[in-house]
Protein backbone atom coordinates (compact mmCIF):
# COMPACT_ATOMS: atom_id res chain seq x y z
CA UNK A 1 0.00 0.00 0.00
CA UNK A 2 2.94 2.54 0.70
CA UNK A 3 4.36 1.87 -2.11
CA UNK A 4 1.53 2.86 -4.21
CA UNK A 5 0.64 5.82 -2.05
CA UNK A 6 3.79 7.64 -2.07
CA UNK A 7 3.04 8.11 -5.84
CA UNK A 8 -0.09 9.73 -5.57
CA UNK A 9 0.79 13.15 -6.14
CA UNK A 10 -0.41 16.05 -3.73
CA UNK A 11 -1.70 13.43 -1.20
CA UNK A 12 -0.29 13.17 2.32
CA UNK A 13 -0.13 10.58 5.32
CA UNK A 14 1.67 9.95 8.44
CA UNK A 15 2.70 7.28 10.87
CA UNK A 16 3.49 7.96 14.48
CA UNK A 17 4.67 5.39 16.83
CA UNK A 18 4.95 5.84 20.20
CA UNK A 19 4.20 5.70 24.22
CA UNK A 20 3.15 7.15 26.71
CA UNK A 21 4.19 6.40 30.61
CA UNK A 22 2.28 6.94 33.79
CA UNK A 23 3.48 8.46 36.86
CA UNK A 24 3.23 4.74 38.17
CA UNK A 25 5.05 3.44 36.11
CA UNK A 26 2.81 1.72 33.65
CA UNK A 27 2.63 3.20 30.27
CA UNK A 28 0.78 2.79 26.84
CA UNK A 29 2.50 2.02 23.51
CA UNK A 30 0.27 3.10 20.05
CA UNK A 31 0.97 2.72 16.54
CA UNK A 32 -1.17 5.21 14.51
CA UNK A 33 -1.77 6.01 10.65
CA UNK A 34 -3.47 8.64 8.90
CA UNK A 35 -4.28 9.63 5.27
CA UNK A 36 -5.89 12.86 4.25
CA UNK A 37 -9.22 12.71 1.93
CA UNK A 38 -6.97 13.28 -1.76
CA UNK A 39 -4.94 9.60 -0.55
CA UNK A 40 -8.29 8.34 0.70
CA UNK A 41 -9.85 8.82 -2.12
CA UNK A 42 -7.19 7.57 -4.43
CA UNK A 43 -6.75 4.44 -2.68
CA UNK A 44 -10.04 3.38 -2.85
CA UNK A 45 -10.15 3.46 -6.41
CA UNK A 46 -7.64 1.85 -6.85
CA UNK A 47 -9.11 -0.87 -4.41
CA UNK A 48 -6.95 -0.32 -1.63
CA UNK A 49 -7.64 -0.44 1.92
CA UNK A 50 -6.06 2.06 3.51
CA UNK A 51 -5.65 0.29 7.19
CA UNK A 52 -7.07 -2.37 6.33
CA UNK A 53 -3.86 -4.38 7.30
CA UNK A 54 -2.81 -3.11 10.33
CA UNK A 55 -6.51 -3.89 11.61
CA UNK A 56 -5.99 -7.11 10.64
CA UNK A 57 -2.86 -7.38 12.36
CA UNK A 58 -3.88 -6.06 15.70
CA UNK A 59 -6.95 -7.77 15.94
CA UNK A 60 -5.14 -11.23 16.30
CA UNK A 61 -4.07 -9.76 19.33
CA UNK A 62 -6.84 -9.30 21.94
CA UNK A 63 -4.25 -6.55 23.97
CA UNK A 64 -4.44 -4.36 21.15
CA UNK A 65 -7.46 -1.53 20.88
CA UNK A 66 -8.46 -0.25 17.46
CA UNK A 67 -9.91 3.53 17.14
CA UNK A 68 -10.80 4.92 13.48
CA UNK A 69 -11.67 8.54 13.37
CA UNK A 70 -12.76 10.40 10.46
CA UNK A 71 -11.43 14.18 10.15
CA UNK A 72 -12.16 16.33 6.87
CA UNK A 73 -12.26 13.35 4.83
CA UNK A 74 -9.19 12.07 5.89
CA UNK A 75 -8.86 8.74 8.29
CA UNK A 76 -6.93 8.51 11.03
CA UNK A 77 -6.50 4.80 12.83
CA UNK A 78 -4.69 4.58 16.21
CA UNK A 79 -3.84 1.03 17.59
CA UNK A 80 -2.78 1.20 21.14
CA UNK A 81 -1.63 -1.36 24.24
CA UNK A 82 -0.87 -1.27 27.77
CA UNK A 83 2.32 -2.80 28.94
CA UNK A 84 3.32 -3.60 32.31
CA UNK A 85 6.22 -1.52 32.75
CA UNK A 86 8.55 0.94 30.94
CA UNK A 87 11.26 -1.66 30.47
CA UNK A 88 8.54 -3.26 27.95
CA UNK A 89 8.40 -0.41 25.58
CA UNK A 90 11.33 -0.90 23.67
CA UNK A 91 10.86 -4.70 23.07
CA UNK A 92 6.96 -4.44 21.89
CA UNK A 93 8.00 -1.66 19.84
CA UNK A 94 10.81 -3.21 18.15
CA UNK A 95 8.10 -5.78 18.00
CA UNK A 96 6.27 -4.02 15.47
CA UNK A 97 8.73 -4.66 12.65
CA UNK A 98 10.06 -8.07 13.29
CA UNK A 99 9.03 -10.10 10.07
CA UNK A 100 9.87 -8.03 7.84
CA UNK A 101 12.90 -8.26 5.24
CA UNK A 102 15.21 -5.00 4.66
CA UNK A 103 13.73 -3.78 1.08
CA UNK A 104 10.34 -3.84 3.38
CA UNK A 105 8.87 -0.26 4.56
CA UNK A 106 8.87 0.14 8.45
CA UNK A 107 9.67 1.80 11.44
CA UNK A 108 12.80 0.13 12.94
CA UNK A 109 13.25 1.52 16.87
CA UNK A 110 15.98 0.35 19.10
CA UNK A 111 15.23 2.08 22.38
CA UNK A 112 15.87 1.17 26.59
CA UNK A 113 13.54 2.86 28.94
CA UNK A 114 14.39 3.21 32.38
CA UNK A 115 12.50 4.16 35.82
CA UNK A 116 14.53 5.09 39.16
CA UNK A 117 12.74 4.40 42.01
CA UNK A 118 11.93 8.38 42.40
CA UNK A 119 9.93 7.67 39.22
CA UNK A 120 12.50 9.54 36.94
CA UNK A 121 12.19 8.11 33.32
CA UNK A 122 14.88 8.12 31.06
CA UNK A 123 15.16 7.38 27.05
CA UNK A 124 18.16 6.73 25.29
CA UNK A 125 18.30 4.51 22.10
CA UNK A 126 17.69 5.59 18.19
CA UNK A 127 15.15 4.38 15.36
CA UNK A 128 14.72 4.88 11.13
CA UNK A 129 12.10 5.46 8.93
CA UNK A 130 12.81 2.94 5.64
CA UNK A 131 11.08 2.91 3.18
CA UNK A 132 10.12 0.36 0.05
CA UNK A 133 13.29 -1.19 -1.33
CA UNK A 134 11.35 -2.84 -4.30
CA UNK A 135 8.58 -1.73 -6.35
CA UNK A 136 5.20 -3.46 -5.49
CA UNK A 137 4.93 -5.57 -8.03
CA UNK A 138 6.78 -7.81 -11.20
CA UNK A 139 6.84 -8.95 -14.30
CA UNK A 140 8.07 -12.53 -15.43
CA UNK A 141 10.56 -12.05 -11.88
CA UNK A 142 11.04 -8.09 -13.70
CA UNK A 143 10.35 -5.64 -11.40
CA UNK A 144 7.53 -3.20 -12.79
CA UNK A 145 7.59 0.59 -11.43
CA UNK A 146 10.51 3.02 -9.59
CA UNK A 147 13.56 2.03 -8.31
CA UNK A 148 14.25 2.19 -4.39
CA UNK A 149 15.69 5.56 -4.95
CA UNK A 150 12.62 6.78 -6.67
CA UNK A 151 10.36 5.26 -3.95
CA UNK A 152 12.59 6.51 -1.16
CA UNK A 153 12.00 10.30 -2.65
CA UNK A 154 8.99 9.96 -2.67
CA UNK A 155 8.30 8.50 0.67
CA UNK A 156 10.19 11.57 1.26
CA UNK A 157 7.37 13.70 -0.14
CA UNK A 158 4.11 11.87 0.54
CA UNK A 159 4.78 10.28 4.04
CA UNK A 160 5.57 12.41 7.52
CA UNK A 161 6.95 9.68 9.94
CA UNK A 162 7.43 10.43 13.77
CA UNK A 163 8.00 9.07 17.15
CA UNK A 164 6.59 10.11 20.23
CA UNK A 165 6.88 9.61 24.18
CA UNK A 166 5.07 11.24 26.82
CA UNK A 167 6.74 11.35 29.90
CA UNK A 168 5.36 11.31 33.54
CA UNK A 169 7.17 13.94 35.37
CA UNK A 170 8.15 17.36 33.55
CA UNK A 171 10.89 17.46 30.92
CA UNK A 172 14.34 17.90 32.37
CA UNK A 173 16.43 17.02 29.34
CA UNK A 174 15.78 15.96 25.47
CA UNK A 175 17.11 16.24 22.34
CA UNK A 176 13.44 16.18 20.84
CA UNK A 177 12.10 17.91 17.19
CA UNK A 178 9.27 19.31 19.27
CA UNK A 179 8.20 19.63 22.81
CA UNK A 180 4.68 20.03 23.87
CA UNK A 181 4.55 19.77 27.68
CA UNK A 182 5.34 16.34 28.80
CA UNK A 183 5.30 15.25 25.69
CA UNK A 184 8.03 14.88 22.97
CA UNK A 185 8.13 13.99 19.35
CA UNK A 186 11.18 13.02 17.33
CA UNK A 187 10.71 13.45 13.42
CA UNK A 188 11.49 10.39 11.21
CA UNK A 189 12.80 11.73 8.17
CA UNK A 190 13.54 9.02 5.57
CA UNK A 191 16.76 6.42 5.73
CA UNK A 192 18.36 8.32 8.57
CA UNK A 193 19.23 7.08 11.98
CA UNK A 194 17.96 9.57 14.49
CA UNK A 195 18.87 9.17 17.90
CA UNK A 196 16.61 9.76 20.79
CA UNK A 197 17.75 10.75 24.55
CA UNK A 198 14.90 12.43 27.42
CA UNK A 199 15.25 12.57 31.04
CA UNK A 200 12.14 13.36 32.79
CA UNK A 201 11.66 14.72 36.35
CA UNK A 202 10.58 13.06 39.59
CA UNK A 203 6.60 13.41 38.94
CA UNK A 204 5.01 14.78 41.81
CA UNK A 205 2.51 12.99 45.08
CA UNK A 206 -0.18 14.43 42.71
CA UNK A 207 0.52 12.35 39.50
CA UNK A 208 0.58 9.15 41.34
CA UNK A 209 -3.36 8.91 42.84
CA UNK A 210 -5.41 7.42 41.26
CA UNK A 211 -7.84 9.36 38.75
CA UNK A 212 -10.92 7.55 40.28
CA UNK A 213 -9.60 8.82 43.85
CA UNK A 214 -9.56 12.49 42.27
CA UNK A 215 -13.33 12.25 41.07
CA UNK A 216 -14.44 10.71 44.53
CA UNK A 217 -13.16 13.70 46.21
CA UNK A 218 -14.01 16.69 43.60
CA UNK A 219 -17.63 14.97 44.31
CA UNK A 220 -17.61 14.89 47.77
CA UNK A 221 -16.20 18.35 47.65
CA UNK A 222 -18.76 19.48 45.39
CA UNK A 223 -21.85 17.76 48.06
CA UNK A 224 -20.27 19.76 50.45
CA UNK A 225 -20.26 22.91 49.17
CA UNK A 226 -23.80 22.21 48.03
CA UNK A 227 -24.75 21.35 51.21
CA UNK A 228 -23.06 24.74 53.01
CA UNK A 229 -24.64 27.10 50.61
CA UNK A 230 -28.16 25.32 51.40
CA UNK A 231 -27.52 25.22 55.00
CA UNK A 232 -26.42 28.95 54.45
CA UNK A 233 -29.55 29.87 52.74
CA UNK A 234 -31.66 28.43 55.42
CA UNK A 235 -29.87 30.40 57.91
CA UNK A 236 -30.46 33.52 56.11
CA UNK A 237 -33.87 32.75 56.00
CA UNK A 238 -34.18 31.92 59.85
CA UNK A 239 -32.59 35.45 60.19
CA UNK A 240 -34.97 37.41 58.42
CA UNK A 241 -38.14 35.67 60.09
CA UNK A 242 -36.72 36.24 62.98
CA UNK A 243 -36.38 40.11 62.48
CA UNK A 244 -39.51 40.88 61.35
Amino acid sequence: MLAVAVLLTGCRGDIVVGADIDADGGATILLEVGVDAAMLAELDALGIDATGELEAAVATEPDWEVERQVDDGGLRVTATRAVDGVAEIGPSLAALSEGLDAADPAIRLDLEVTRDDDGVVALRGQGRFEPPGRPAASLDDEPLGPDADDLAAATAEAIDASFVMRLPGEVATHDASVRDGRELRWDLPVGEDVAFNARSQAPGWWALVPLAVWVGAGSALLALLVGLVWWLGRRRGGATTSTD
